[in-house]
């Protein structure tokens, strides 16, 4: 199968004038300002991240425009990447390769401390995301690959009640009740989440060592 070309988009939601600035000096499409935003309380901190609904939705909003202007395209997949995870070289091809309209990377992330580290997923026993293979899930996000045609029937939009809020839940739900599985690569060119600002020194070594081609390098 071959490579498809890949066209880096981001949306500039900095609050850092110098954040937005490299965005701009670094040759990537920003995607078009959404007007009227909602606010968000969003909190990055050493414990854990706190999210509120209404940065739930802003976050949506960010992202069903990226599908929009996507679909202005001959494009055949979507692949959405939160800002904080790092990639191996070859992972979005690899992800492509399955050939499924919907797969995410597993990765690791201690999400409270002293808890231990848990997957990118939820709704299913985590156990066998330790296994090299793909899985099925009931829910992930943050690093996934969709195929166009999931796009026309499943977006980030609000799903009244469910149990939690989240926009990668409300995507998951409307993709599953489209009747699409959702999948899981585990143990193949596993990312790196950067979850907190203490762990930027140890990721910049993680990034050294993939670059300098050291495939099993870790944090």
């Amino acid at each position: 199968m071959s490579a498809e070309p890949v066209e880096l988009w981001v949306y500039d939601d900095c609050d850092d004038p110098d954040s937005s600035r490299l965005l701009h000096q670094a040759g990537v499409r920003i995607l078009p300002t959404i007007p009227n935003l909602d606010p968000s309380a969003y909190r990055r901190a050493e414990d854990t991240h706190k999210w509120d609904v209404p940065t739930y939705r802003r976050v949506a909003r960010i992202k069903n425009l990226g599908i929009d202007e996507f679909l202005k395209t001959p494009a055949r997949h979507l692949f959405l990447i939160d800002s904080d995870v790092l990639l191996r070289p070859g992972t979005v091809d690899h992800l492509r390769e399955a050939a499924l309209p919907i797969i995410a990377s597993v990765y690791w992330t201690n999400w409270y401390p002293h808890h231990g580290r848990g997957p990118n997923m939820w709704g299913s026993p985590p156990e066998p995301l330790t296994i090299p293979g793909h899985h099925d899930v009931h829910g992930t996000g943050a690093c996934t690959l969709i195929e166009r045609s999931v796009l026309r029937k499943a977006r980030f939009d609000p799903v009244p009640k469910l149990a939690r809020e989240g926009e990668d839940r409300w995507f998951c739900h409307l993709a599953r009740r489209a009747g699409y599985r959702l999948v899981m690569c585990a143990g193949h060119f596993e990312p790196l989440h950067v979850y907190r600002d203490s762990e930027i020194g140890a990721a910049r070594e993680w990034s050294t060592g993939i670059l300098n081609g050291h495939v099993g390098a870790a944090p």
